[in-house]
């Protein structure tokens, strides 16, 4: 939120753009959701919640679960859907898009229509999974930021 304003006060006229991948993506969902702004957004393979991918998830393997006490799990759980999407209004902006992976192996493809129907966005899938999206779908989310700016560039 301190990098837009400081990039809307440094450059008022330049267009500015929240994107990111995976963890990235859901935080420039969380900042753009929280903006009083029009700031266009353009996330690909964003948990709704890191809940997702670190309690239920693969990852959730590297958790050292006995550390967090009796009761660890569902602690977590209930600190991370805090601070997800789900809990959040839609971004002000309309121009928000969400490129999803069919068959992600660490964010739940759940997730994702979790986000977009808080978002009432349509998800544009991409057909691999989170790795691959990673690796080959770079020209997917840098389509969807050329999409969201504005068109008087």
């Amino acid at each position: 939120r301190g990098m837009v304003a400081a990039a809307r006060a440094e450059a008022p006229a330049a267009p500015v753009v929240l994107a990111g991948f995976s963890m990235a993506g859901q935080l420039c969902g969380q900042v753009a959701s929280t903006l009083v702004w029009d700031v266009p957004v353009a996330v690909m393979s964003p948990s709704d919640s890191a809940a997702a991918v670190f309690v239920d998830g693969p990852l959730s393997k590297s958790v050292a679960w006995p550390a967090l006490g009796e009761g660890g799990r569902a602690k977590l759980a209930e600190l991370l859907e805090q601070f997800g999407l789900r809990g959040l209004a839609p971004p002000p902006t309309k121009r928000r898009i969400l490129v999803a992976t069919r068959r992600d192996g660490i964010v739940p493809p759940a997730a994702f229509d979790r986000v977009a129907a808080a978002w009432q966005v349509a998800p544009r899938w991409l057909e691999g999974g989170h790795v691959s999206a990673l690796i080959f779908g770079g020209a997917a989310l840098r389509s969807a930021v050329l999409e969201v700016l504005p068109r008087s560039l």
